[in-house]
């Protein structure tokens, strides 16, 4: 057991590190009251996959028209880890998942190909101002700042050789009643 700890925390810790042209794989960003909040890094993320797997780049680039910019959805999902009838919620996280509105269906269904940004408890959420809707408006700045690398100005995905090019734009949240209500707070 102690050998199989060892590799999981070594392929963490390799993975974490890893750098792409769009900047390193995990980043992290500076909250109010909280300090830095660690996410993976969309943009280094698509580039990083794409050199790793010709499945995922082939897919990916299935769904690229050129000139057409793909469209990013995003979800946010408060969750409860442990024994969901316990009336004591003090590790509630928030975990933000994205994905593409034109990967197949197949895709889409499985919650275990989107993407996740990131999670954060929710106790701390619920001291920023804004709470959520500051959360989220943070989380859109990774994708599309206002200056450097972004959704709107395109990125290059490569494997092998072969690079293709594509650009996206948000097309809307997916979340629970309770959290589109926060967003839109």
């Amino acid at each position: 057991a102690s050998s199989t700890s060892w590799q999981v925390s070594k392929a963490i810790h390799s993975n974490t590190q890893v750098v792409t042209p769009y900047g390193k794989l995990v980043q992290s960003m500076h909250l109010p009251g909280f300090g830095r909040w660690s996410f993976v890094h969309p943009l280094a993320l698509l580039y990083h996959l794409s050199t790793l797997s010709l499945s995922f780049y082939e897919a990916m680039k299935a769904c690229i028209q050129p000139g057409v910019p793909l469209k990013i959805i995003l979800y946010i999902d408060e969750v409860c880890p442990g024994n969901p009838l316990r009336t004591e919620k003090s590790r509630t996280l928030q975990s933000i998942y994205w994905a593409f509105v034109e990967w197949p269906q197949w895709l889409l269904q499985r919650t275990g190909a989107w993407f996740i940004f990131g999670t954060l408890r929710s106790s701390f959420v619920g001291n920023f101002p804004g709470e959520v809707a500051y959360l989220m408006s943070r989380v859109l700045d990774v994708f599309f700042p206002d200056m450097g690398c972004s959704f709107h100005r395109g990125l290059s995905l490569t494997h092998n050789g072969d690079t293709t090019y594509m650009t996206a734009t948000f097309h809307g949240f997916l979340a629970d009643e309770k959290a589109l209500n926060q967003i839109g707070d």
